[in-house]
């Protein structure tokens, strides 16, 4: 998965959603997008956004989102192709516009790792279409769910579980720093 724009500027990209968009809204969604590399909302913007990277790419698009001013936000493997601190950084910037704008999201993410650098309310385990867990994260974090669907656990679990610790649901595993 990787994030998209269409070739056009950053203007027709952000009104997509909202074409009577304000210069103002766009640029305060913009600011909230932490997309300050934009300097003019006329920039031209190649065949896919080729002139931008990745991050740029998926904040411009955060961006249209605000602008557009949704009430439920789908992100599909938002952290494909980002390293790990720019991942986090993405994670923060997805809950900083869930907050914002008090919508509904939902991310399908296999970096449950990453995920979890943000609190989630719950998380849904799908295997070959079906729904095999339904619940919070310290409940999956504390199963062997994970392991048996072939996703990687976060690796502090693993150390913690290696380490002879049992991992329950009243540790609140979900956070690194609980």
């Amino acid at each position: 998965q990787k994030a998209l724009l269409f070739q056009g500027t950053i203007r027709s990209n952000l009104q997509m959603g909202k074409a009577d968009a304000s210069d103002e809204e766009m640029q305060n969604a913009l600011s909230f997008a932490q997309a300050d590399f934009i300097e003019d909302l006329d920039e031209e913007v190649a065949q896919g956004g080729n002139n931008f990277s990745g991050g740029q790419k998926q904040r411009t698009g955060i961006a249209g989102i605000l602008v557009d001013d949704v009430e439920v936000m789908l992100f599909d493997e938002p952290l494909a192709n980002l390293d790990p601190a720019t991942g986090k950084t993405a994670m923060e910037l997805i809950d900083d516009v869930a907050v914002k704008t008090g919508a509904t999201v939902i991310v399908v993410e296999h970096r449950i790792e990453d995920v979890l650098h943000i609190d989630m309310d719950r998380i849904v385990l799908m295997e070959n279409g079906r729904i095999v867990f339904d619940g919070t994260p310290d409940a999956l974090l504390s199963s062997n769910l994970l392991i048996e669907g072939g996703i990687r656990e976060p690796l502090y679990i693993t150390a913690l579980k290696y380490a002879g610790i049992e991992i329950t649901e009243g540790k609140l595993p979900h956070s690194i720093r609980s």
